[in-house]
């Protein structure tokens, strides 16, 4: 039998192959999930292959060497490609899992600028899109990990009794923060997910674009959102 149990971390990285185009190449950040299958026959006393809480915390000394850093910066790491994430995190998930089948690393959420506009039963209408940036946080204290560079997959949601208006300047928007170090950015000198949902309504305030509300999200599990009075 197999099992397969998934994980997260989040990262930055810059495409450090010679096909990179400019844009991946820029330092920019994703949520990457990684499932890891292990292989074996069924206990027939205990009923399972391996224990689920086993398999995490086995893997958590390699993930941990991930989390919240600059994969490029990573010993081993080579390009930081995906490939390059897989093949890394599978060399050294061998010796904790002996019975690894195999580890297959993916990128969360969106890597275009693909908007989708949903329809609420307030009345409002929502337009989503996500876009992949790198940030630190420096008013944190030097052992935080959101101190380090990172990234996320960040995903970003605004709602308005219209949502038609709202794709070009959001488009626009979104090129600005996509496959970036958002510290970079003109306000963004500490950007939280609150301080860049502040810097949303000021660049769609610029734009005259009306909204209800703002929601910023840096993983699945977490969000934030300004709710316009």
């Amino acid at each position: 039998m197999i099992l397969e149990c998934v994980l997260t971390f989040e990262a930055a990285h810059r495409n450090a192959s010679p096909r990179a185009d400019e844009r991946t190449a820029r330092l920019h950040g994703h949520s990457y999930e990684v499932t890891v299958a292990v292989a074996g026959p069924l206990d027939p006393a205990l009923g399972w292959v391996m224990d689920y809480a086993e398999i995490k915390e086995r893997a958590k000394s390699v993930i941990d060497r991930l989390d919240h850093r600059v994969l490029n910066e990573v010993e081993g790491m080579n390009e930081a490609t995906l490939a390059d994430v897989t093949h890394w995190m599978t060399e050294r998930l061998r010796p904790q899992l002996p019975s690894l089948h195999e580890c297959r690393a993916t990128i969360l959420g969106e890597r275009d600028w693909r908007p989708v506009v949903a329809r609420l039963g307030d009345g409002y209408e929502r337009l989503r899109f996500g876009f992949a940036a790198a940030h630190y946080l420096p008013a944190l204290p030097e052992t935080h990990k959101c101190r380090r560079v990172h990234g996320h997959s960040f995903r970003a949601a605004v709602t308005a009794a219209d949502a038609s208006p709202l794709a070009g300047p959001l488009g626009d928007i979104y090129r600005q923060l996509d496959h970036r170090l958002l510290n970079d950015l003109p306000g963004l000198t500490n950007p939280t997910s609150e301080m860049l949902a502040h810097w949303l309504d000021d660049a769609l305030a610029a734009r005259r674009v009306r909204y209800h509300e703002i929601r910023v999200a840096e993983t699945c599990t977490a969000s934030c959102r300004l709710i316009k009075s």
